[in-house]
C-alpha cells in the first residue's frame, strides 16, 4: 500500500512556479522547445527552455511597472515538445501543430527555444490564422536571412528568409549587428524587411512598420554582451534591457502582439544571471501582451456591440421585422427563417466552438449577421465589398470566390434560404430546425 506524503514542497516546475495550473482558464500558455540541431559555433541552446523555466520560479509574480500580479491572466506550462530526430523540418511541422491548436482554444502562446529555427515553426501557424494581416518583429544581432546554410533551408541563420520567401509575410528586424554579404544583398534588392541596424532607431519607426497584428520573436543576442553573455553567438554593441521594455511596451500599446517567442539562451553552467534575466524578460513580455490584448479585447467587444445594433437595424429596415429587448422576434410570413435562425442562436450557439456561415451570396446582412452570432469563418461564391470591409473590421476569416461592388438580390431570393444558407457544424439540425418554420415561405 502506497502511503500519503504530505510535506512541503518547493515550486512547481512550470513557469513562474505557479500553484494549480489550469489549461482552460489560462490566457498564455508556455511552450518549451529544446531544439538544437543547426548550431555551429557555441551550442547549449536545447537546455534553454529548462533554464528560464527554473529561474522563473523565483521571479516576483508582482510587477513594480504594471502595479500588479501579471500572473492573474493566466498561465499555462505545457511539457517540452519532443524535438523530431528525423529532419528540422519535421519539427518545425510539429511546432506548427502545437501552435495551431493554442490557436484555436483562444489562447496566446509564448514559446521557448531552442535554437532561433524554432520560429519558422510557429509563424508557419499564424499564417494560417491571420493570413497577411500579420507582421514579424524581430529583435536579434543576426539578420537571418540567409537563404541555405551548411546544407539546409531550416537553419537557423535562415529563419527570417523563410519566413519572408516562404510565408510571404513582412519582418521587422531591430538591433541587427552582423550579416553576409549575401544577406546585404538580399536585403538591398529584396526590399522585404525593415532593417534597423543597432540602435539606430526610435520606437515611433518601429511601430510605424508594423501591421496590425504582430508577432515577436526576440534572439537573446539581440541584448549587449554585457548583460547577456549567455548565447552561442554574441555581438558587441547590443540593445539595453531598457531599449528592449521600451520598444515591446510602445508595441504593445498600438499593435496587436499575438505570440511571441524568446529563443538562443544557452545557458553557462554555474553563471545564473542570464538565466534570470531571461525568465524576467518573458515575464515583463507577457504582461506588455496582456495589457495588448485587454485592449484589443474592449475594442472588439465595443465593435460587436455596435454591430450587433446595426443587424438588428438591418433587420428592422430592410425585412420588417421587429426586435423585442429579449432578442424575441415577430416576422411575417417567408421572414420565419430569420426567425428561427435567431432563436436557434439564442438557444444552441453556446454549443459550438467555431461558427461557419456558408452563402451564396454575402453582402452586408451576412457579415453583420457573423458578427452578431461571433462566427469565426464566412464562405461566400460572390461577395459584396462592403461585406468584405465589415468582416475584415471584425477579425473574422472570409472567403469569396469573387468580389462585387454590390448584391442584388432577385425577386424571389430569399424564398427557400434554407437551401443556400447553413450555419455551424451541423447542418442537419440547424436544417431541421427552421425547416418547420421556413416551409410557408418555400
Amino acid at each position: 500500500m502506497i502511503k500519503d506524503f504530505s510535506y512541503p514542497t518547493l515550486e512547481p516546475y512550470n513557469f513562474g512556479g505557479l500553484e494549480k495550473q489550469n489549461y482552460k482558464s489560462s490566457k498564455i500558455v508556455i511552450v518549451p522547445v529544446p531544439y538544437e540541431s543547426t548550431t555551429y559555433y557555441q551550442s547549449g541552446t536545447k537546455e534553454g527552455p529548462w533554464a528560464i523555466i527554473n529561474a522563473s520560479r523565483h521571479v516576483e509574480l508582482f510587477d513594480i511597472e504594471k502595479d500588479r500580479d501579471i500572473s492573474k491572466i493566466g498561465i499555462f506550462t505545457l511539457e517540452e515538445l519532443e524535438p523530431s530526430k528525423n529532419s528540422p523540418k519535421e519539427t518545425m511541422l510539429r511546432i506548427e501543430n502545437v501552435i495551431s491548436q493554442i490557436l484555436g482554444d483562444e489562447k496566446i502562446p509564448v514559446m521557448l527555444g531552442g535554437e532561433h529555427s524554432i520560429t519558422f515553426g510557429a509563424v508557419s501557424a499564424f499564417k494560417k490564422r491571420y493570413s497577411r494581416d500579420l507582421s514579424v518583429l524581430q529583435i536579434d544581432a543576426h539578420s537571418d536571412l540567409r537563404n541555405e546554410f551548411e546544407g539546409t533551408k531550416f537553419h537557423h541563420a535562415c529563419v527570417m528568409r523563410r519566413i519572408i520567401d516562404d510565408l510571404k509575410l513582412s519582418a521587422t528586424q531591430v538591433g541587427i549587428r552582423s550579416m553576409s554579404e549575401e544577406e546585404a544583398s538580399y536585403s538591398k534588392e529584396a526590399k522585404k524587411s525593415n532593417i534597423f541596424f543597432g540602435k539606430k532607431f526610435t520606437r515611433e519607426e518601429v511601430v510605424a512598420t508594423l501591421k496590425e497584428n504582430v508577432y515577436l520573436t526576440l534572439d537573446m543576442d539581440g541584448l549587449d554582451p554585457s548583460i547577456m553573455p549567455a548565447t552561442g553567438t554574441p555581438e558587441p554593441n547590443g540593445l539595453s534591457w531598457e531599449q528592449v521594455l521600451d520598444l515591446i511596451n510602445e508595441i504593445a500599446k498600438e499593435k496587436n502582439i499575438v505570440g511571441a517567442d524568446i529563443v538562443e539562451l544557452s545557458p553557462i553552467p554555474g553563471f545564473i544571471a542570464p538565466d534570470f534575466l531571461a525568465a524576467k524578460l518573458v515575464y515583463k513580455i507577457i504582461g506588455y501582451i496582456s495589457d495588448s490584448y485587454s485592449q484589443v479585447l474592449q475594442k472588439e467587444l465595443q465593435f460587436k456591440k455596435e454591430m450587433k445594433k446595426n443587424f438588428e437595424e438591418f433587420l428592422t429596415k430592410n425585412l420588417g421585422l421587429e426586435i423585442w429587448s429579449d432578442n424575441k422576434v415577430i416576422f411575417e410570413s417567408r421572414k420565419e427563417y430569420l426567425a428561427g435562425l435567431i432563436e436557434f442562436i439564442e438557444k444552441h450557439n453556446h454549443k459550438y466552438k467555431d461558427l461557419t456561415i456558408f452563402d451564396t451570396k454575402v453582402g452586408r446582412g451576412a457579415a453583420l449577421l457573423a458578427i452578431y452570432i461571433g462566427a469565426k469563418s464566412v464562405y461566400g461564391a460572390v461577395g459584396s465589398k462592403l461585406a468584405e470591409e465589415t468582416l475584415k473590421e471584425a477579425k473574422i476569416n472570409f472567403e469569396f470566390k469573387e468580389i462585387v461592388e454590390n448584391i442584388m438580390h432577385k425577386k424571389g431570393d430569399n424564398i427557400c434560404p434554407i437551401e443556400k444558407l447553413s450555419i455551424g457544424k451541423a447542418p442537419e439540425e440547424f436544417y431541421l430546425s427552421l425547416k418547420k418554420q421556413s416551409q410557408a415561405s418555400c
